[in-house]
């Protein structure tokens, strides 16, 4: 089994979000090193045959205009209209 390296344990620190002391990572080297033994385990594989399913991109029937505002929020002359995101100086 090897021990995690000090560099290993201050990036799980900072993807945990602590500040640790060098008598704390000297500690959590220790501890995580015994949690986080991978010896004997095999890589992980799924027993499901994954495969990804397209279908063509064909164009179909769309909506008119007045369907497309008739749920909207606000409309201003035939189009959506939305709060600004961006200010002007």
């Amino acid at each position: 089994m090897a021990k995690l390296s000090s560099t290993e344990v201050k990036h799980i620190a900072h993807l945990s979000n602590l500040k640790l002391t060098p008598k704390e990572e000297k500690a959590y080297q220790d501890q995580l090193t015994k949690i986080i033994n991978t010896t004997n385990i095999e890589p992980l594989f799924s027993p499901i045959e994954l495969k990804n399913i397209y279908t063509d991109d064909t164009p179909g029937p769309g909506l008119s205009q007045e369907e497309a505002l008739k749920n909207a929020k606000s409309v201003d002359n035939g189009l959506f209209l939305v709060p600004g995101i961006l200010k002007r100086d």
